[in-house]
């Protein structure tokens, strides 16, 4: 079930105050299946990340948004930047919840989250159900990949045109 803008309105988000730019894009990702949240550095971008997950991963809001209880899938645009997203979802949610995937980490206290750490402590069967997520997280890759090439020559269109 996909969120619209009159039901977030209605759901408390505790203390967190966004400024109408920061709600755009708060309600976008939370009515779109793929966004992306883009703007110059001091925007906000990582605290609406931050946002978004904590409100998706509270566990009222999981059950009614995430019906076939599949990942939460986060992408950043370089192993720094998903390693700071990852130790602010540390802060408020279980660590059991939180599975880095990728090379790169420099972190300590992320290291534990690393698949490699995970998949010692799996049966075979939930290493088989943690594979086929991944499978279905890769093609989300894929197609997030895809949507932003679409979004950077639609943006390149645009700059074009107004030159």
């Amino acid at each position: 079930m996909r969120y619209t803008v009159s039901e977030i309105k209605k759901v408390p988000l505790g203390n967190v105050i966004l400024n109408e730019s920061q709600f755009d894009a708060f309600t976008y990702a939370l009515e779109s299946e793929i966004a992306l949240i883009q703007g110059p550095p001091g925007t906000g971008k990582s605290f609406i990340g931050l946002q978004l997950a904590k409100f998706l991963l509270d566990e009222n809001n999981w059950h009614q948004w995430n019906h076939h209880e599949t990942p939460l899938l986060i992408v950043c645009y370089s192993n720094h930047a998903l390693d700071q997203f990852l130790k602010g979802i540390s802060h408020f949610t279980s660590e059991r919840k939180i599975v880095r995937v990728g090379g790169g980490c420099q972190d300590r206290v992320l290291n534990k989250f690393m698949m490699h750490r995970w998949r010692k402590q799996f049966s075979d069967q939930q290493h088989g159900i943690l594979i086929g997520h991944l499978k279905r997280l890769e093609e989300e890759i894929v197609k997030l990949r895809m949507f932003v090439k679409q979004l950077s020559s639609g943006l390149a269109c645009r700059e074009a045109m107004i030159l």
